[in-house]
C-alpha cells in the first residue's frame, strides 16, 4: 500500500462546497450550443443551464437542481440537463443516488465527456467522504484512482463542460502520488481563478510534495528550487485571499496553509519564517498543528516563542472558544515546563484546567512544576487534586516516566512524613502502589503512614477523630495485607500488621500471635544470611525484638494504653 493515507488532508476536508466553490469567480460560462436550433433562436435550455451552473459553483446547490430540473423538464429529460440534476445531487450529498443515475445512463448507451465527468465528478466526492470519516484502504484508493481517470478524460475531451473538475482532479492525483497530473490541473484550477484560496492551496501542495521529490537530486536543484518557490507563492497568495475568516472550514483552511506554509520554510532552514507560520496557524486552529513535531522542527526556544505569540493571538480573536484557548494554553504550559520556566508552566496549566477540566493532567505538570521550585505542600496539593479527579489519568501520567516519577513521590512521602502530614503520605504512597502494585514497599509504606495518621486521633475524645482513626486504621490493615500477599515471609511485614489487629483493631488475636511468631522466626532466618544488606539487617534486628516482645505482651493480654 502507498503512503496515500498518511499525508495530510487538504482538498477533499476543505468544506463541503470545497470543488464547488473553485469556480465562484468565474464569469458565466457560455450556454452548450444545440445543434437542433438556428443562430439567431433563443436558446431558453441553454440559459437555464448557465444560470443552474452559476448557483451550483456558487454554492448554492439546492436552487442549482430546481432550476437544472425546470430545464430538464424543458428539454425532455435529455443528456444535456440530466448530466447537471444528477451533478446538482453530489453537492447535497446523494453521492450513491448520483452514482446509480449515471450507472443507469451509461447502460442505456451514453458515452463521452458527460458520462467521464459525472463519475470523475462522483468518485471525487465519495473520497472526499471516505477521508472525512478516517475511512482508510482499497475502498478509498479505488475511489481517487477512478476520480483521476474520468476527471482527466474529460478536461481533456471537453474543458468547459468540466469546468469544476480541475481541483478536484489536482487533490484526487495528489492524494494518490501523481503529481504529473496533479500539477497541470492546479495550475489551470489557480488559472480558472486567480482568487479562489482553495487553487492556490492545492498548487502549494503539489509542487511542495514535486520539491520534495527532487530536493535531494543534485541534477535536479534547478528544478526543485522551481517547485519550492512555487509552493511557498502559492502558499502565502492562498493565505492573502483567505485574510482574517469567520467561516470555521475557512478557518481550519487557513491554519493548514500556514503548517505548510511553515513546512516550506523549514526546507531551506529559515526558520524565522517558519516559526511565524506556525505561530499563525496555532493561533487559528491549534487542533490542526503537530505539536510535537513542530517542537522537534524548531526546538524547545523556538516552540516556545511560537506558543506564546499565538496564545495572545488566539485570545483576541472574538470567535475563539474556550476548548482551543485552552489546548493552546496547554501547550503553552507544557513549552514553559520544557523550559524550566517552571512558575509560568504552573500559571498556564492552572489556567488551562480552569477554562477545560477535561485538561486534567494539567494537574501532573502542576506538581511537578511546584516540585522544581521546592514548592512541595503545593505539589502534593496537585497530585492529591488529580488523583481525586481520574486515578487512571495519574496513574498513566506517572507511568510516562517510571523511574523518575516514583522517586519524586518518594521524596514527596518523605516530606509528608517529616512535616506530620501522615494522612497526605499515605495518598502518595497509595498511587504508587497503583501504578506498581507488584512493589511491596508502597503497601508497607502506605500501611505505615495510615497507621500513624490514625494514631493521635484514636486517643482523641471527640467521636468524629475516632471514627476517621478506624476509618484510617482499616486502610493501614488492608495495606499491609497486600503487602504480605507479596512478601508473605517479610518479618517486617508480619510484625507491623500483627500490631495493627493487636494494638489497634483488637480482633483476630490469634491470628495476630501467630504472625508475631513467624515475624520472629523469619528474622532469625534472615539474619544468619552472608549476604543480608546492612539496612535489612538492622531492620530485622529490631523486628525479631519487637515481635518477641509483642508475643510476650499479647499472651498477658496486654494493650496499648
Amino acid at each position: 500500500m502507498r503512503l496515500l493515507f498518511k499525508l495530510p488532508l487538504l482538498g477533499f476536508l476543505l468544506g463541503s462546497t470545497a470543488i464547488a466553490a473553485t469556480c465562484r469567480s468565474v464569469p458565466e460560462a457560455p450556454s452548450v450550443p444545440d445543434a437542433t436550433r438556428t443562430p439567431d433562436a433563443p436558446d431558453t435550455i441553454g440559459d437555464l443551464i448557465a444560470r443552474g451552473r452559476e448557483a451550483l459553483e456558487a454554492g448554492r446547490s439546492a436552487e442549482a437542481q430546481k432550476i437544472f430540473e425546470d430545464a430538464a423538464a424543458q428539454d425532455g429529460d435529455s443528456l444535456r440537463t440530466r448530466t447537471w440534476v444528477i451533478r446538482s445531487w453530489m453537492d447535497q450529498g446523494r453521492i450513491n443516488d448520483s452514482l446509480n443515475a449515471i450507472d443507469a445512463l451509461d447502460k442505456a448507451g451514453a458515452k463521452g465527456p458527460a458520462i467521464d465527468y459525472l463519475y470523475g465528478m462522483a468518485f471525487a466526492l465519495k473520497a472526499r467522504g471516505y477521508m472525512a470519516s478516517n475511512v482508510g484502504g482499497a475502498a478509498v484508493q479505488m475511489s481517487l484512482d477512478d476520480a483521476v481517470q474520468y476527471l482527466d478524460r474529460a478536461v481533456h475531451a471537453d474543458p468547459e463542460l468540466a469546468r469544476d473538475a480541475f481541483l478536484p482532479l489536482a487533490e484526487a492525483a495528489w492524494y494518490g502520488r501523481k503529481l504529473d497530473l496533479a500539477r497541470p490541473a492546479a495550475e489551470r484550477a489557480v488559472q480558472r481563478e486567480p482568487k479562489n484560496p482553495d487553487a492556490h492551496f492545492m498548487l502549494g501542495r503539489v509542487a511542495l510534495s514535486q520539491f520534495s521529490g527532487a530536493k535531494d537530486d543534485p541534477a535536479r536543484k534547478s528544478d526543485a528550487d522551481g517547485h519550492w518557490e512555487t509552493a511557498r507563492s502559492a502558499f502565502a497568495r492562498a493565505a492573502e485571499l483567505l485574510g482574517r475568516p469567520e467561516d470555521p472550514a475557512r478557518v481550519e483552511t487557513l491554519a493548514r496553509i500556514h503548517v505548510d506554509l511553515g513546512h516550506t520554510y523549514v526546507w531551506k532552514q529559515k526558520l524565522d519564517e517558519a516559526q511565524r507560520e506556525y505561530a499563525e496557524a496555532m493561533s487559528w486552529k491549534p487542533a490542526l498543528v503537530d505539536m510535537p513535531q513542530i517542537h522537534g522542527v524548531l526546538g524547545g526556544e523556538r516552540f516556545l516563542a511560537c506558543l506564546e505569540s499565538a496564545s495572545k493571538a488566539l485570545a483576541a480573536r472574538p470567535a475563539a472558544g474556550a476548548p482551543e484557548i485552552a489546548a493552546l494554553t496547554w501547550w503553552l504550559g507544557w513549552a514553559r515546563y520544557d523550559q524550566k520556566q517552571y512558575e509560568g508552566a504552573d500559571e498556564a496549566f492552572t489556567a488551562a484546567v480552569a477554562k477545560v477540566p477535561a485538561y486534567v493532567n494539567s494537574w501532573f505538570y502542576i506538581a511537578l512544576s511546584r516540585y522544581h521550585r521546592q514548592d512541595y505542600e503545593g505539589a502534593v496539593a496537585a497530585l492529591r487534586r488529580y488523583w481525586d479527579e481520574s486515578p487512571s489519568d495519574l496513574v498513566a501520567s506517572i507511568g510516562a516516566n517510571l523511574d523518575l516519577n516514583l522517586r519524586i513521590l518518594d521524596f514527596l512521602a518523605g516530606w509528608c512524613s517529616r512535616e506530620d502530614r501522615n494522612a497526605e503520605a499515605a495518598e502518595l504512597s497509595e498511587i504508587q502502589s497503583s501504578v506498581s502494585p507488584e512493589v511491596s514497599r508502597y503497601w508497607s509504606n502506605a500501611g505505615l503512614f495510615w497507621r500513624d495518621a490514625a494514631a493521635p486521633l484514636s486517643k482523641s475524645e471527640r467521636p468524629e477523630d475516632r471514627k476517621q482513626a478506624l476509618e484510617w486504621l482499616e486502610k493501614s490493615w488492608k495495606a499491609y495485607s497486600k503487602a504480605l500477599e507479596i512478601e508473605p515471609d517479610n518479618p517486617a511485614y508480619l510484625n507491623d500488621a500483627a500490631v495493627i489487629l493487636h494494638y489497634y483493631l483488637d480482633r483476630d488475636l490469634e491470628r495476630a500471635k501467630e504472625m508475631y511468631k513467624k515475624a520472629a522466626e523469619r528474622a532469625e532466618i534472615e539474619l544468619l544470611r552472608k549476604d543480608l544488606p546492612a539496612d535489612l539487617r538492622a531492620l530485622y534486628r529490631t523486628t525479631l525484638k519487637d515481635s518477641k516482645n509483642n508475643l510476650a505482651k499479647l499472651e498477658r493480654g496486654e494493650k496499648r494504653e
